[in-house]
């Protein structure tokens, strides 16, 4: 089975000030499947404590991080999502804004109001050891989910860090569904599609977060009129041909 391994890899352009933000669809050597659980420096990163200091000696309330571009991951089918992936209806219950490795991470608790389809297999390591505290401990219908950018306060100064390119934020109170990609036990999601692949839902209607010319999102839209209970009795229909 091919694993999707979300792996943010940030590498700062010569001369750009932009930064990559890498979605990769493929396996990765371990070390690099698992550099999202490096321990977290409980310090902000050297060039972010320069950043702040000058902002301090300038006067400046304020520090904006180089913009982030977001590479799709390579899912673009309900027949990928299908063979190798999850669709989870979950709603946000807390959030936590941290600093690692040089970047803003934003963690999502979500609780997983629905599990309209779960992947075949979901491998048994443990959480990141960088998660913050103030998430943990999990309940059992409860998953973490992280994304690069989000706003904090280092030293009295206001760091921003604006969200992946074609990213999305979760608001707290709304229903997505998510076609989703689940490590360490289930307990932790990463997007399948990317931005692609999440929906918000009102009243069984899904609307997508991505532009509605990305072929995922037409395709839900062909296949199941972007209505949940249509695309939930399709997957009833195919666990029971599956048994």
């Amino acid at each position: 089975m091919k694993v999707l391994n979300y792996i943010a890899i940030s590498l700062l352009l010569a001369g750009t000030g932009v930064l990559l933000h890498y979605s990769g669809g493929f396996q990765l050597p371990t070390a690099s499947r698992d550099q999202v659980a490096q321990r977290e420096d409980k310090r902000p990163q050297k060039p972010l404590q320069r950043l702040v200091q000058h902002a301090r000696e300038e006067g400046r309330s304020e520090v904006v991080l180089p913009s982030v571009i977001d590479l799709q991951t390579g899912v673009t089918s309900m027949a990928q999502i299908l063979s190798e992936y999850s669709i989870l209806r979950i709603k946000v219950k807390d959030t936590h804004v941290s600093v690692a490795d040089g970047d803003i991470k934003t963690w999502y608790k979500l609780e997983v109001l629905e599990e309209i389809l779960r992947q075949n297999e979901v491998d048994d390591r443990p959480l990141p050891e960088n998660i913050p505290a103030q998430l943990l401990p999990l309940l059992d219908s409860e998953v973490l989910h992280v994304q690069t950018g989000g706003v904090t306060s280092i030293n009295g100064i206001r760091v921003i860090q604006p969200p992946p390119v074609n990213q999305y934020t979760l608001k707290r109170g709304q229903d997505y569904l998510i076609a989703s990609y689940l490590e360490c036990g289930g307990k932790l999601l990463f997007p399948a599609a990317g931005v692609d692949g999440v929906f918000a839902i009102s009243d069984s209607i899904l609307t997508p977060l991505a532009k509605r010319d990305r072929e995922f999102v037409r395709e839900v839209e062909w296949v199941y009129g972007n209505h949940l209970d249509r695309l939930r009795t399709d997957m009833r229909l195919r666990r029971g041909r599956e048994k």
